[in-house]
């Protein structure tokens, strides 16, 4: 009760407005597109759902590591900076180059969001006949826009893995462990992303869940137990905390509760991919098993950024494909996806609610941006 009242303390209220208005705008207009029957000639209204994102995160200077991304930046054309290793080499190249042109950083800022919100909105574009852009618009906007203005490298990665899983729904294997090698240049923990492709490997047949959760829950164990040995205190360069106290994990079951609901059900029915199915429950039991580890080792917690796709994607496709069931009269239908949209968007704020906690701590409240000063 005590961290709650605290957090409520530290709210901002000029921040609040401006996060709140930026989600209810990118909402609102990918509403609007969504109702588009010809998407192609409706594309501005996406773009208009993305312009409060980006004129968000482009021109903000807040960030608890957004100094030192700074220095990075301004001495990424110095050999010592690369002989350090400090920074994945792709990261600091994509610095070397913006930096080669100009020394400023908001200029740096700008393309890095300008480039990741294209990663998004070209996946949006590519999934426009299969997922419900606003609900898919509302997830994206309200979880995971304001943390990347902190950690900026790894939403980057997040953005390219997020572009990516389209080769694992094609079963285009080889594009998608390129694309994921490359990501890893931009931060190396992106590698944890071969782990789905990994158990799509081993249990190719759409079939069988119980006996792949039971391996889930086999391997999340092993890896919990064997901690220590396998870490040793150092993951990918980068030092942890191993906390053995760590609770069940709560939050994270909430979380992934109605992901399972949605694939329980979308799994019984013949209106849904089964391809997507199969690959929806990879993506979900890796992120559940990330989540629940996370507890446990403090870093594996900003991995959870990488599964995106569970949280936006698939939702806003089981949501979207309730329309072409023709087993459900219109009524039906419609209380479907009311019941289902409705257990999505809680689920979505309690997330918003519980991440308020981490806007102070990463100074990304209170929002300032380049025009503050």
């Amino acid at each position: 009760m005590s961290n709650v009242i605290k957090m409520l303390q530290n709210i901002d209220t000029n921040t609040v407005i401006v996060y709140v208005t930026v989600i209810l705008l990118a909402t609102f207009f990918a509403f609007i597109y969504q109702k588009k029957k010809h998407k192609k000639k409706a594309k501005g209204y996406l773009v208009l759902a993305f312009l409060p994102i980006w004129i968000m995160l482009a021109f903000s200077n807040c960030g608890t590591d957004y100094p030192a991304y700074e220095e990075f930046f301004l001495n990424s054309l110095n050999p010592e900076y690369w002989i350090a290793g400090e920074m994945e080499r792709g990261f600091l190249l994509f610095f070397a180059i913006v930096r080669f042109f100009t020394d400023s950083f908001e200029i740096f800022h700008i393309i890095w969001a300008t480039v990741m919100l294209l990663l998004i909105y070209k996946t949006f574009v590519y999934y426009k006949n299969f997922i419900h852009t606003g609900y898919a618009m509302f997830a994206f906007a309200s979880v995971y826009c304001i943390q990347s203005m902190n950690i900026m490298r790894i939403f980057f990665a997040a953005a390219m893995v997020f572009y990516a899983t389209r080769y694992l729904l094609n079963k285009q294997y080889f594009k998608y462990t390129v694309a994921i090698v490359i990501t890893s240049f931009i931060h190396i923990s992106s590698i944890v992303m071969l782990l789905p492709l990994v158990f799509l490997m081993m249990f190719p047949s759409p079939k069988k869940y119980l006996f792949k959760t039971f391996v889930f829950v086999v391997a999340i164990f092993a890896v919990f137990a064997a901690r220590s040995f396998i870490f040793g205190g150092n993951l990918m360069g980068y030092t942890y905390g191993l906390n053995a106290g760590g609770s069940l994990g709560v939050a994270n079951i909430i979380y992934h509760i109605p992901l399972i609901i949605f694939f329980v059900v979308a799994n019984k029915s013949d209106v849904f991919s089964k391809e997507a199915n199969k690959v929806f429950f990879v993506l979900m039991m890796t992120s559940f098993a990330v989540g629940f580890l996370s507890y446990y080792i403090d870093l594996i917690g900003r991995m959870y950024v990488y599964f995106e796709s569970v949280y936006v994607l698939f939702p806003a496709y089981y949501l979207n494909s309730w329309k072409t069931d023709k087993a459900l009269d219109k009524s039906q239908k419609m209380s479907n996806r009311f019941i289902w949209a409705t257990m999505f968007i809680v689920v979505m704020l309690v997330r918003v609610v519980l991440s308020i906690e981490y806007f102070v701590p990463d100074q990304t409240m209170p929002y300032t941006w380049i025009f503050s000063n």
